[in-house]
Formats: structure tokens, C-alpha cells, sequence
């Protein structure tokens, strides 16, 4: 008997005999019923016995039965593979409503639904275990497509079952989610929180998981991306725990001698600009009153009035106003996404508040052309000293750990001279005058071998000599 080890691509499209299908079906169901979510067991028309390690490792009564079953349909060996249970049961799932078993009947749609919640549990568990911070979903017409977001890349392409897999995200909509109100429409923008219950298995205890739903229309389907979330909201830490660099730390204490205005931390998706947002919120201390809105909460932060805000229901901007009115000292924003959001943060910025949001942009310069693009022109921004500074940050992932680079810029007289004629040229060719060096630089003079392999986006940073140092 030959034993080789089955990844989910290679099991795509088996064919599992009808009376062995049945019998998988009732013993991998029984097993996860009875809180053995690790087991479970296939075999195809080829002559392969496919079980999870958990399986084999036990030995026991039901492997011996499928492969007795096997062994009297195919004249060779049986081939012995292993993979995942969560893989195992989604190929029997489908196999299951190709044979179209149990239309009709009533117990047939509860076991679709379970089905569905346990696809749903299975995919959250294979995103777990490779360290994936999310999972996308793209739906055809005929099928769907699933990737992982590992370090910053998109890796583990599957194709799978359409079915099975928009069953598994209305289950997670109509079971798991407490802030969807809607009817399930592949063809209408969603969002909703989830909280996932995982079992426990021989690799982990059991645990509780959080994710962010967003789901958007295409022109020939429709895209789901799943953001997981801590089982709990972490603890903030402080911008030394992230590494950050100690000339942008220094330029981080020079904005925060600031009475009012707005800070910003901008990059792009999944470079930890929560997690810095965090940290600076932190340096306040008990003195002030900050407000944070955030949709979701990801991170604790203690001395902090943390709120979510509903993005399905609810607005930045409006939760901006209300916050105005509580007599805050600074008012933080976890995501600045829109033209009303921006505007009112430039408002509170105005009324005399220190205001510390994110933002997706490029790099500090992009920062402030994005903001253009959301509707607040540059003369809004340097009148009355709005806009206070920018802080940009890049993760570079690594086989093993990631590295932050970092830059910051203050909005002083010079910048806001040059912004004024929008000579944005002209500002970075004095920022490089006065000590800046690009990120990409800094990161090839550290890490010369890995630099062509890992180069980040150019931007622009002062050195520990900059103006703002002393």
C-alpha cells in the first residue's frame, strides 16, 4: 500500500462511488457532531482512500470499512492519500449535490444548512492555519474562486464549488452576523461583522473567531473578502514595540505638541495603520479625552472611548458631529473613506480638536492628493493650520517577520508654501535638501541582498538630522 500526501487542486474533480459517497457522508458527519471536526474520509472511482492524518493516526473501525468497500470495486491497491478535513468535506459536499441525494426532503435542508456552516468554519480554519489575514472570493457564473492573503500576497488559488460556497457566505450573513438586516443579493453592495465559533481540534483549542464581510458586485458575478480579526481586540501598543524608526517617532512627538489639527497615518491595505493609529492614540495619556470611531474595534485602547460605527447604517461624518458636541480633546477616525468624512475631519480639525485618522494613500505626498480627490482642495488643508503632519508606513513581509518602514512629514511654513502653489516637486526636492532619504533607499542601505527582491514604493523621509530632529 502506497501512502503521497493530497493537496486540494490535486483532489479537484474526483469521482466518488454513490454507495462509498453515503457511508463518508454519515461517518465524517457523525464525527463532527460528535466535536471531531479533524476527521474525515473519501474514497474515489481510481482506487485512492483519502483521509485526514487525524484519521489515519487513530486506525480505526471506519477506514477499515471504506477501504473494504473500495477494495471490491478496483482490482490494484488502494492508494492511501492524505489532506484536510476541511478539503474532504467540501469534496463530499459537492459530491453530494451532483448526486442531487435528498432533494425535497426535509432533513435534507437542514443538512444543507449545517453543510454550509461547516464550509464556512472549514475555509475560516485554512485561512487560520496558513496566517492569513484575508480571504477572497470571487463567484462566476459557474464557479468560485478563492485566494489568501499571506504576508502581504495573494497565494493558494482554489477553484470550488459555486454552490457550496455562496451557501456558506449566506450562512454566514443569516446566522453568524448580528448587523446584517438584509435579504441575501449577489448583485448589491454589503458589509457586516461575523463571529465564528471554531471547534477544537488536535492542533488548537477551540476559539473564537471575529471577521469583516464586504461584498460587491462584477460584471459576471460577484467578489466576497473576508478580513479576520483577533479573537479578542489586542492591547495598542507603543510605537517602540512597532519598531517604528526613532527619527519618525521623534517627528510623531513634534505633531503631538500640537493643539489642534490633523494627524494622519496613511499606506496601504494591511501595513498596520490601525495598529500605529493605536499607538499614537496611546501617547496622549489620561489627561485628554479622545474618542475613537471605528468600524470595527480591532484594538483595545485603554483611557479611550472606543465606538463602532455601522458602516451599513451609520456615518463617519455624522458620528463626528455627535462627538463634537461631547467636549473631546482629540477625536480619532480608523478609516477616512469618504468626501462627508473627510470634510467633517477637517471641520472638527477647524473647531480647535486634534484629530488622528488613516487613509489610504501611497506616501505622505499622495496623502494630501488624495484628499483632493475626496473633495478637500490644498487651501483647505493649510488654512488655519489643518493639516498638522502625515505619517506613511510600509510593511516589507519576510519569510519570517515583517519590517516597517516608516516616514513623516510636518506641515510647516515651507510645505505649506509649496503646497499652495501645488509645486509638489518643489516640496520634495527642499524635504531632500533638508536630510530626507527615499524609503527605498533606506531600505536597500539595510538590507542590500533583499532590497531588489522586497522594494517598497518611493517615498520620502527626513533623517535623524532632519529640521524637525532639533
Amino acid at each position: 500500500m502506497t501512502e503521497q500526501l493530497m493537496d486540494s487542486q490535486a483532489l479537484q474533480g474526483c469521482v466518488i462511488p454513490s454507495p462509498i459517497l453515503q457511508y463518508c457522508l454519515e461517518v465524517t458527519e457523525r464525527w463532527r457532531q460528535c466535536g471531531d471536526s479533524d476527521l474525515a474520509i473519501l474514497a474515489t472511482e481510481s482506487g485512492m482512500l483519502v483521509c485526514s492524518p487525524a484519521v489515519a493516526h487513530r486506525g480505526n473501525t471506519e477506514m477499515n470499512n471504506v477501504r473494504q468497500l473500495l477494495q471490491e470495486r478496483i482490482e490494484n491497491a488502494v492508494v492511501v492519500a492524505y489532506s484536510s478535513a476541511a478539503n474532504i468535506r467540501l469534496l463530499l459536499t459537492e459530491a453530494d449535490r451532483a448526486n442531487g441525494a435528498g432533494k425535497g426532503a426535509d432533513n435534507a435542508l437542514v443538512n444543507d444548512v449545517t453543510r454550509a456552516q461547516q464550509t464556512l468554519t472549514d475555509l475560516v480554519s485554512e485561512a487560520l492555519t496558513m496566517g492569513a489575514s484575508d480571504i477572497h472570493l470571487r463567484f462566476t457564473h459557474v464557479q468560485a474562486w478563492i485566494k489568501f492573503r499571506v504576508k502581504g500576497r495573494l497565494v493558494g488559488t482554489q477553484c470550488r464549488s459555486r454552490e457550496a460556497m455562496l451557501e456558506s457566505i449566506a450562512a454566514a450573513l443569516n446566522t453568524y452576523s448580528d448587523d446584517y438586516r438584509e435579504v441575501f443579493n449577489e448583485q448589491r453592495s454589503d458589509s457586516a461583522s461575523i463571529e465564528l465559533q471554531l471547534p477544537a481540534t488536535t492542533e488548537r483549542s477551540a476559539q473564537q473567531v471575529r471577521l469583516r464581510l464586504q461584498k460587491s458586485p462584477l460584471n459576471h458575478g460577484f467578489s466576497v473578502t473576508l478580513r479576520l480579526l483577533p479573537e479578542l481586540p489586542q492591547q495598542a501598543l507603543n510605537l517602540q514595540d512597532l519598531s517604528m524608526p526613532v527619527d519618525v517617532r521623534a517627528g510623531i512627538d513634534e505633531l503631538l505638541k500640537q493643539r489642534h489639527g490633523l494627524i494622519l497615518i496613511v499606506g496601504a491595505t494591511g501595513q498596520g495603520k490601525t495598529t500605529t493609529l493605536a499607538a499614537i492614540n496611546r501617547l496622549f495619556g489620561e489627561a485628554k479625552k479622545i474618542i475613537s470611531l471605528e468600524d470595527p474595534i480591532e484594538i483595545v485602547q485603554d483611557n479611550v472611548e472606543q465606538r463602532w460605527v455601522d458602516g451599513q447604517h451609520d456615518s463617519f461624518a455624522e458620528h463626528i458631529k455627535i462627538a463634537l458636541r461631547e467636549d473631546p480633546d482629540v477625536i480619532s477616525i480608523s478609516e477616512i473613506r469618504d468626501t462627508a468624512t473627510a470634510k467633517a475631519a477637517v471641520m472638527a480639525a477647524l473647531t480647535g480638536h486634534v484629530v488622528t485618522a488613516t487613509l489610504h494613500a501611497h506616501d505622505c505626498i499622495g496623502a494630501i492628493q488624495r484628499l483632493a480627490n475626496l473633495g478637500v482642495s490644498v487651501n483647505e488643508l493649510i488654512a488655519g493650520g489643518v493639516l498638522q503632519g502625515i505619517i506613511a508606513q510600509h510593511l516589507v513581509h519576510r519569510q519570517d517577520d515583517s519590517v516597517l518602514i516608516a516616514e513623516y512629514v510636518l506641515i510647516d511654513y515651507p510645505a505649506r508654501r509649496y503646497l499652495r502653489r501645488e509645486d509638489y516637486s518643489g516640496w520634495r526636492e527642499h524635504l531632500q535638501q533638508q536630510g530626507w532619504q527615499s524609503m527605498a533607499d533606506r531600505w536597500r542601505a539595510q538590507h542590500p541582498a533583499l532590497a531588489s527582491l522586497h522594494e517598497p514604493n518611493q517615498v520620502y523621509q527626513y533623517s535623524a538630522q532632519g529640521p524637525c530632529a532639533g
